[in-house]
């Protein structure tokens, strides 16, 4: 029997879960095998020109988002030749712009490898080996995109799973293989990440194109000229919001080599691994999420579009409660039983970045529900622009000698900027009274952080800092989180959808 609605939601977001955990924890453990293997300078250097990995990563997700928007919109309204000429529509797009990438990419980087960056001159010819890498990498995100999207807006993310986790566990391979390996290991790995993503992202569309009558390309559907303007215009402004996001992220990495050298810019790459993870945490409701809200406003139902973007927020700030917390305040403990010697400043930067994960994510709902309503020109300006405001911060910080934390510390303040203009934004699109944010989500949430908060600090204080104090912070904060959550953070309906769950799950179990 087909899943739909609630319940295709919860099993989703189980599944995600599920494969998070486990892959998180691979790719903490391949992370300190890559940091001991290359060492703090290459590291550094990877986390500069690499970085660009992370770009089309993250390019890759904000286009893939954009098409979603369209399929979710079309599957909601019931339309069979409408989604496939969606799709005709996006293939032919990301094609031309996998082009426009190569064209652009490759001078444009050049220059920067050359000219701006502060890179060691011995490492200059594998830095651009890395580059090419990750443009390759690019151009094949852009051309497979169309098809992956598929599987979000149809919400087979079950499925997806495999394919993802298949990428994590040969990443992890290759991590523990660069142990016991001599030569260039930065060109190896960078090589060896690329080639890894193609190969799973080959695999899956094939399996697209196999279970998916939809996306097949065809010449009758490909240049429809009312189709392609509506969504590149989409696409267009999701990507300047998306570049905002890049250059407060990727950016930083920049203005932290330039000013402070790739020693330091080891810590950042450290902590954009750990925010990366952390960011993999909420995807999995995202992605659960995400193509439901779109669905609702396609079939008109706009009040339960909005309670379910509140509902979004609230449960990606609770579940991310339950590690964050603990985490945020042995956080210098973590990364030593991660990393055993890691870098200077590391263990700061994740708190900030964390902080301002937190406050970015709690109108994470909000987001999505102005990208199905759809008008999202001047709203992406706005965000894109806010975000992009975190550079020049963090530069005036740096000119006038401030120190590194302070500069990154510049993302809570450009995230804060954000999440409030999310909350009018709605409140203007909508009519949604900010009240209403706060009610469902800010206090809900706030049930459980004020215990959770005071628990780490007398703990903290009371116990010398050890693996016994890591483990009884997180098992008391969890214990905390879980029955204020259950108590004051929960709907009604919620907790009576969570216990014909349980009671589901435990009927299964017993036959």
């Amino acid at each position: 029997m087909r899943l739909i609605g609630n319940n295709l939601i919860a099993v989703n977001i189980l599944a995600s879960y599920a494969r998070i955990f486990v892959l998180a924890a691979l790719t903490l453990f391949s992370s300190r095998w890559v940091l001991s293997a290359l060492g703090e300078i290459d590291f550094g250097l990877y986390n500069v020109v690499g970085g660009l990995i992370v770009f089309i990563l993250f390019l890759g997700n904000t286009l893939a988002n954009s098409v979603q928007r369209f399929y979710a919109y079309t599957i909601g309204s019931d339309n069979f030749t409408e989604l496939q000429k969606w799709f005709n529509c996006a293939f032919l797009l990301h094609t031309l712009f996998a082009i426009l990438l190569f064209l652009i990419g490759i001078p444009l980087g050049i220059f920067l490898l050359e000219q701006i960056l502060n890179l060691p001159v011995d490492r200059l010819s594998t830095c651009k080996w890395v580059y090419y890498f990750s443009v390759f990498s690019a151009m094949e995100t852009m051309i497979f995109i169309p098809y992956w999207s598929m599987f979000y807006a149809k919400q087979r993310i079950f499925e997806l799973t495999f394919w993802t986790s298949l990428q994590t566990i040969l990443t992890f391979i290759l991590a523990w293989k660069l142990l016991n390996m001599k030569g260039d290991l930065l060109l190896f790995y960078s090589f060896g990440v690329v080639l890894i993503k193609f190969f799973t992202d080959f695999f899956l569309v094939l399996r697209a194109r196999f279970i998916f009558k939809e996306c097949k390309v065809k010449s009758d559907f490909l240049f429809e000229k009312k189709r392609i303007i509506k969504l590149i215009s989409f696409a267009g402004w999701n990507l300047f919001g998306a570049f905002g996001g890049v250059v407060k992220n990727q950016g930083l990495a920049f203005l932290i080599n330039i000013f402070m050298g790739p020693k330091i810019n080891a810590a950042f790459g450290i902590a954009n691994q750990f925010a990366s993870q952390t960011n993999n945490m909420s995807s999995a409701i995202y992605q659960s999420i995400s193509p439901e809200i779109t669905s609702r406003e396609g079939q008109g139902n706009r009040t339960g579009m909005i309670s379910l973007s509140q509902q979004m927020s609230k449960f990606i700030i609770l579940l991310t409660f339950f590690w964050a917390i603990p985490f945020f305040f042995e956080m210098d403990y973590l990364l030593k039983l991660w990393l055993k010697n890691p870098p200077l400043h590391a263990a700061t930067f994740c708190q900030i970045i964390l902080l301002a994960y937190i406050i970015d994510k709690s109108t994470a709902g909000y987001m999505e529900a102005v990208k199905a309503f759809g008008k999202i020109a001047l709203y992406q300006f706005v965000q894109g622009g806010m975000f992009i405001l975190t550079l020049p911060l963090s530069w005036l910080v740096f000119k006038l000698g401030g120190s590194s934390e302070l500069a990154i510390a510049m993302l809570v303040v450009t995230s804060t900027g954000c999440s409030i203009g999310r909350i009018f934004w709605v409140k203007k699109l909508m009519k949604v009274s900010p009240l209403s944010w706060i009610h469902s989500v800010f206090t809900k949430c706030t049930y459980v952080a004020i215990p959770s908060i005071t628990a780490c600090i007398v703990l903290k204080n009371l116990m010398e800092q050890g693996f016994f104090r890591f483990c009884s912070v997180v098992i008391v904060t969890g214990m905390l989180s879980t029955i204020f959550c259950w108590l004051f953070s929960l709907t009604f309906s919620e907790k009576i959808f969570i216990k014909n769950k349980l009671i589901f799950i435990k009927n299964k179990f017993n036959k």
